[in-house]
């Protein structure tokens, strides 16, 4: 629930569109040997996994020349850790062939960045399996991988972080993402708006055209409305046939556009079910936080009764929160 979607740049800043971690899909090995060859088991692959913080368990590939990381959407790797600088360190890729690795140098960062627990002054090379701290909250272990293992880690990462019906990301990965963006919109004065979006009649799909159907509805809906968010929101399974959103920097009114637009965007899109065109719509409820801040219960409670009212009033609709 921009649900979101890489290669090094030469120097800071960057944009915030450019380097995210990359979804896998599983390989098929079909008739394949058992044994892969000789190139898939070079470890030229490289791999930051966050052990802490608030982007606990996220995996981040290296790639290109210079990749740099902060907490700002400047950095290819931008992580929600408030004691990280905007632009705190960037990894640089040497050597050539097996001897590829990469340095890691601070960027004159308040909090610092570690190698082994030793804080650095100069670009230092980083060894399989080291660990990086990053600020005050953040480590990182940095990992050489060949291209099966990879696959692997990436899939199975993927696996924990997504819904495994619709593809959004799970209840989970947005309780946490939630209380980061919630610590973004304050620190910035930002607003962060929440969308809770639930199919209208669901129960009806189910009773009528079967559980089957129902899913069908669910995986549909969720692709249209992934394809038509922005690369930085964050789009998520919130339970059964609700769905949350959380869109940055956007007041209510920004909100109510996001909103219409993806409750226009579902009624118009048909489903068809074995034959069958079933028509689905969906009601919004809309939360803001803005200058007055909110914790994430509030705004989630905002959020849901909002949704109630838009139920209330005879659903296919979007209101927004008003106290």
């Amino acid at each position: 629930m921009k649900s979101g979607r890489n290669s090094g740049t030469e120097s800071p800043p960057r944009s915030r569109r450019t380097h995210r971690a990359r979804e896998s899909t599983l390989l098929d090995f079909g008739d394949r040997p058992s044994l892969a060859d000789d190139a898939s088991t070079e470890k030229n692959r490289f791999l930051l996994t966050i052990l802490t913080g608030p982007s606990k368990g996220s995996i981040f590939k290296l790639e290109g020349e210079v990749v740099t990381l902060g907490r700002s959407d400047e950095a290819d790797i931008a992580l929600p850790d408030p004691s990280l600088s905007r632009v705190h360190c960037r990894f640089l890729r040497v050597g050539r062939g097996p001897a590829t690795g990469y340095l890691v140098e601070d960027f004159d960062s308040t909090n610092g960045t570690y190698v082994g627990g030793e804080r650095i002054d100069k670009p230092t090379f980083l060894t399989d399996g080291v660990r990086v701290g990053l600020g005050k909250r953040t480590i990182a272990r940095y990992a050489l991988q060949d291209e099966l293992e990879e696959q692997a880690i990436v899939s199975v990462h993927e696996s924990a972080l997504r819904d495994a019906l619709t593809g959004a990301y799970n209840r989970r990965v947005f309780d946490d993402r939630l209380q980061g963006e919630l610590a973004f919109s304050v620190r910035h004065k930002q607003p962060l708006s929440l969308l809770l979006l639930d199919v209208d009649h669901f129960k009806q799909f189910n009773d009528t055209h079967g559980h089957q159907a129902g899913d069908r509805v669910l995986q549909v809906v969720s692709r249209r409305i992934a394809e038509t968010l922005r690369t930085e929101d964050v789009f998520a399974r919130y339970g059964g046939e609700e769905f949350g959103i959380l869109v940055r920097d956007t007041t209510p009114v920004g909100a109510l556009v996001v909103a219409e637009r993806l409750r226009g965007l579902v009624a118009d899109t048909p489903i068809v079910y074995e034959g069958r065109e079933l028509s689905v719509t969906v009601s919004i409820g809309v939360a803001c936080n803005g200058a007055d801040s909110v914790t994430a219960e509030q705004l989630i409670k905002e959020a849901d009764e909002a949704l109630y009212r838009a139920k209330e009033r005879g659903r296919d609709r979007v209101v927004v929160f008003d106290a």
